[in-house]
């Protein structure tokens, strides 16, 4: 699960990816100008519906995923 941009600039869309470690598939992505929590926890919700709950997530250390 990462945060993926164009350019380092804050008009750039971004978006949200979420692959599939180990078959490489890509599970989810979700773009747009501003994404936050919100988004996150409804694309996981989806995800959790339609393939289970997975048995452990990875993603980068990035300043999205820190709690102020």
């Amino acid at each position: 699960m990462d945060f993926v941009e164009t350019a380092p600039r804050r008009q750039t869309p971004r978006s949200l990816t979420i692959v599939d470690i180990y078959t490489r598939i890509s599970l989810a992505s979700k773009a747009g100008q501003i994404l936050e929590g919100e988004d996150m926890v409804r694309v996981l919700d989806r995800l959790k519906e339609q393939r289970g709950l997975p048995k452990m997530l990875f993603c980068d250390n990035g300043s999205e995923f820190r709690v102020s």
